[in-house]
């Protein structure tokens, strides 16, 4: 059974292949309403989710790291580690 953490770093995982496949689907069909409609729905979910996570517990990429008084990112857990 998957913890608040695995659960929602898999949401993430999900989110993160829908929205690149639908970016791929994009290159070729751009004018498609319905999927440009998709992909804004889940890159705002991804992002949301992706903010809850770095926010509960540290960021997912160098891109999420805080870097505000000091080079952070390099700190664990990783987020493949468990706690």
């Amino acid at each position: 059974m998957e913890n608040g953490k695995e659960k929602l770093l898999r949401e993430i995982q999900i989110l993160s292949f829908a929205a690149v496949e639908t970016g791929l689907y994009l290159d070729a069909y751009p004018d498609n309403p319905e999927a440009l409609a998709y992909f804004r729905k889940i890159t705002a979910e991804l992002r949301e989710k992706t903010s809850a996570y770095e926010e509960a517990y540290g960021p997912l990429t160098p891109l999420g790291a805080r870097a505000e008084g000091r080079w952070e990112w390099t700190e664990g857990p990783w987020p493949w580690e468990e706690n």
